[in-house]
């Protein structure tokens, strides 16, 4: 299985250590990814959204609709980068047994500059669209104006990054953290707020960059 990151949101149980999935993330979509959650005996079922990093990201769709309708989902968001509308849309055409699960695609598109774009919001998180040709240096910690800023890496064609903010951010209780397409270069982040611990957690989809801190 290619590399993804499936993130669950869990309520635990006021006595015990029973725990109650709320909501699941998925980034990254490879084949053969539902075999391997049912291995694992990971269940799909609360899965909100799912997002694609690259063109290559989301070869694993068509089994994950069918298994989202097999366990009685009834939407599910996808976000990636270009031509996913159109690749969603053939894919749920071709596929007769979605049982009326509403799948809504979207593209991701980053802003210039490091200016987060907001591509999917709900009651638990929000996700921001990045361009991973950009990445944070001692220039944008010292705040240089973005119209002095320069790409610090060559583009990585029909990919996008995303910033993933928990809904406890906001009154500084959680952590934020950052998902990178493969081939893209390391992501030093820097918080947006006072505290220092927030958005420290970059995932790479591919090999670990050279320069990415230890």
């Amino acid at each position: 299985v290619e590399p993804c990151l499936l993130l669950s949101l869990e309520r635990r149980a006021s006595y015990g250590t029973s725990t109650t999935v709320l909501r699941r993330y998925l980034f990254g979509m490879p084949e053969e990814l539902v075999r391997f959650c049912g291995s694992h005996q990971v269940k799909l079922g609360k899965l909100a959204a799912a997002f694609a990093t690259d063109t290559r990201g989301a070869s694993g769709l068509p089994e994950l609709l069918l298994a989202g309708a097999e366990h009685g989902s009834a939407t599910l968001h996808v976000r990636g980068p270009r031509g996913i509308v159109d690749y969603v849309h053939a894919v749920t055409q071709s596929l007769c047994n979605t049982r009326g699960m509403k799948v809504l695609p979207a593209e991701a598109k980053p802003s210039e500059f490091l200016q987060q774009a907001l591509c999917y919001e709900d009651d638990h998180l929000k996700v921001f669209a990045l361009d991973p040709r950009q990445r944070r240096s001692s220039a944008d910690e010292a705040g240089e104006p973005p119209s002095k800023r320069r790409r610090s890496h060559p583009p990585v064609a029909g990919a996008v990054g995303y910033r993933v903010e928990l809904a406890s951010c906001a009154a500084g209780l959680g952590v934020s953290f950052v998902v990178l397409p493969p081939g893209s270069a390391a992501w030093h982040p820097v918080s947006h707020t006072e505290d220092a611990s927030a958005e420290r957690l970059v995932f790479h989809m591919g090999a670990r960059p050279k320069d990415a801190s230890s």
